[in-house]
C-alpha cells in the first residue's frame, strides 16, 4: 500500500527494557497462497501463538500489515495483554 510501514519498522524500537519485536502479516499467510480475500489467507493460529511468544519477550510488539487490527483484535484478550494498542 507504499504507506511506509516497512519502513518504520525496518529495525526494532530500543527501549531501556530492550529492542521491540516486529511481525509482518505476510510471514502468517497460508501456501501456497489461495485466491481468498488477503485477511482469509493469514494463518490465525500461527499468529496467536508467535503474538504470546513476542509479547512474553519483547517490551513492544509491532504487528506489521495493510490490515493487522481486524485480526489482532480477536486474539488480544486471548493473550490475556491489557496493552495492546493499535496505530
Amino acid at each position: 500500500m507504499q504507506s511506509g510501514k516497512t519502513t518504520l519498522t525496518k529495525e526494532p524500537f530500543v527501549l531501556d527494557a530492550g529492542p521491540s519485536l516486529n511481525l509482518e502479516l505476510d510471514d502468517f499467510r497460508k501456501q501456497p497462497i489461495p485466491e481468498i480475500a488477503y485477511i482469509d489467507t493469514i494463518d490465525r493460529t500461527a499468529l496467536a501463538n508467535r503474538l504470546r511468544v513476542a509479547l512474553a519477550s519483547a517490551p513492544v510488539v509491532i504487528v506489521q500489515g495493510a490490515i493487522a487490527w481486524p485480526l489482532v483484535e480477536p486474539i488480544a484478550p486471548a493473550v490475556g495483554h491489557g496493552g495492546i494498542r493499535r496505530v
